[in-house]
């Protein structure tokens, strides 16, 4: 970005570990209408942001979220997914997050408005569907065919920092005015126990207790 016309980069340090204390440090700085976050193992394609803002022109439309894509993307497979998300899925259940923390992007009003990453709202990992479950309180979430990003395949193992199948089984038949006890008392009890802390996103498997480890 360096050089780039009309781009400006601020570095921050956040002393606190974990992706969450990270973004919540970061709030404060945000001075513009729109906020998009990225991960460092994510390609976004040189429209990505265009995209996002055609979705903004709609003024009910609190969080544009782009879908993830894995292989070409002009592949008839994830064209076929895409057209499903956004043209099916995202409307069927328009009161569920179908997208990760890599594809998230926010109007800065609504976001702030719902109190942002904050590890005193939520201090444990699926951060991105917990976030999105407050915006959605403020204003529509939307999907497009053309929104999308392509992240690096993951860790092999997901054991320190997913949900079981029937937590997010649950989460899917759950209508919205109960998502909060979902969230709030049923999950965050269960992950608890388990120890599925937000700093569980920075274990690495080579690491000790990390995802298949030494000491699992």
């Amino acid at each position: 970005l360096a050089g780039a016309e009309g781009v400006e980069a601020v570095h921050l340090h956040e002393a606190r570990p974990g992706k969450i204390n990270a973004l919540a440090a970061a709030m404060p700085r945000i001075d513009t209408p729109f906020v998009a976050f990225c991960d460092a193992d994510t390609i976004y394609p040189p429209h990505y942001l265009a995209a996002a803002e055609r979705l903004y022109a709609d003024a009910g439309v609190a969080s544009a979220l782009a879908m993830d894509l894995y292989g070409d993307p002009a592949s008839p497979a994830n064209r076929r997914r895409m057209r499903l998300y956004a043209r099916a899925i995202s409307r069927l259940l328009d009161w569920q997050c179908h997208t990760g923390g890599f594809g998230q992007t926010f109007r800065t009003e609504a976001f702030r408005a719902a109190g942002g990453y904050s590890e005193s709202q939520w201090p444990f990992v699926l951060m991105d569907h917990e976030i999105m479950h407050r915006v959605m309180k403020i204003g529509r979430v939307a999907y497009a065919e053309d929104f999308w990003c392509l992240p690096s395949p993951r860790r092999a193992s997901r054991r320190r920092v997913r949900w079981t199948l029937p937590e997010r089984a649950l989460y899917h038949v759950t209508p919205y005015r109960y998502q909060g006890w979902f969230f709030y008392r049923f999950l965050a009890r269960r992950f608890a126990r388990r120890g599925l802390w937000g700093t569980n996103l920075r274990q690495q498997a080579w690491q000790p207790g990390g995802q298949d480890g030494p000491g699992r």
